[in-house]
């Protein structure tokens, strides 16, 4: 059985990680206030949703692995 030891630095990258995720499901909400609208056909937060969208999905997926490589040691028992 492996046991995970967390280093410093796990924290910050998780919270990294969550704003990012968060981030990009909110550049896919409604707006009807907005003057534009976005790639995808609607008035939205972002006026470059599936971009935006896609850059910051890319970055939470970027921070998830670096914190599992970098920030969890695996120590046998």
């Amino acid at each position: 059985m492996h046991t995970k030891r967390i280093q410093p630095g796990y924290g910050l990258t998780l919270l990294l990680t969550v704003v990012f995720t968060l981030g990009a499901l909110l550049t896919l909400g409604f707006n009807p206030d907005a003057q534009t609208t976005n790639l995808l056909g609607y008035k939205g937060m972002s006026s470059l949703a599936p971009i935006s969208t896609l850059l910051l999905l890319g970055c939470s997926f970027i921070t998830c692995k670096l914190r599992v490589r970098y920030f969890v040691n695996r120590m046998a028992e």
